[in-house]
């Protein structure tokens, strides 16, 4: 595969998961103000549900594109699609080692760790709703490096059935 092509698929991937990420949050906020309030667990399930549905559409309609780009081309470009996926995940990947790194030293990186993420705004805040990353536990901070794999996994799925379909 040309290396301009995965470059931009790349950008198109981290994109999409940074636009998914700017819509949770307001979309997460809306849903809040409209039910009442987050502070019902429910409402924050809910919330989440709808945020990473959005994840879900943007991020698995580059897997969709890139797959249906690939299979008429010809190309067998699993290897490709992995690094994709691996470049979806980039942002979270990136956001949950500061978090790591600077959660000794400055308390409130968690709540910017939150917007950054904004697909999983409600899951932050299932996990833990305090805005300092002093609060979190170690536990917490190792349940909210599972939310790396999300984009990726979103964008292999898509793309992957795809390339596994049936000719018709």
């Amino acid at each position: 595969m040309d290396t301009s092509l995965l470059i931009q698929r790349c950008g198109k991937a981290i994109l999409s998961v940074i636009i998914s990420a700017v819509l949770g949050v307001f979309l997460s906020m809306s849903i809040g103000a409209f039910l009442g309030g987050g502070d019902s667990p429910m409402i924050r399930v809910v919330s989440s549900l709808f945020t990473v549905g959005l994840l879900c559409v943007f991020v698995g309609n580059c897997g969709l594109k890139d797959a249906e780009a690939d299979k008429k081309s010809g190309a067998s470009s699993m290897g490709s699609a992995a690094m994709v996926s691996g470049a979806a995940a980039l942002p979270t990947m990136l956001s949950w080692i500061v978090l790591i790194i600077t959660k000794p030293f400055a308390g409130g990186f968690y709540r910017i760790f939150k917007l950054v993420n904004g697909w999983g705004f409600q899951l932050c805040n299932l996990i833990n709703r305090s805005a300092s990353s002093k609060d979190l536990t170690p536990g917490q901070t190792a349940l909210l490096a599972s939310l790396i794999i999300v984009p990726a996994l979103v964008y292999w799925c898509f793309y992957a059935s795809v390339r596994m379909g049936r000719e018709d």
